[in-house]
């Protein structure tokens, strides 16, 4: 079981939401926006509310803003890093061997 207090428990939810989101996840293929009008940063926005009132009902305290932003990036960050590492030709050439 997951312990709701842990940072890694709201990170690994993120990261299944942002999997399950699909394509309009894909931040690196959205037009760029200044004013935070693309629809990735609306499912960032809805993704931090619905991750808030999941914690709320669920475990009957809702993470700070701060906690959230940060696991939203962190979950990100991960997503992001595998997606680099499997583009790497040096990997595949390790994962050969």
């Amino acid at each position: 079981m997951d312990n709701p207090y842990s940072e890694i428990t709201l990170i690994n939810w993120f990261k299944r939401e942002l999997d399950a989101a699909g394509a309009d996840a894909d931040w690196e293929r959205q037009p760029y926006s200044y004013d935070a009008m693309n629809p990735y940063d609306f499912l960032c926005a809805r993704l931090i509310r619905e991750a808030e009132r999941t914690w709320r009902l669920k475990h009957g305290f809702a993470p700070t803003p701060g906690q959230l932003q940060k696991a939203l990036g962190e979950a990100e960050f991960d997503r992001s890093r595998s997606r680099r590492q499997a583009r790497l030709p040096w990997l595949r050439w390790l994962r050969l061997r």
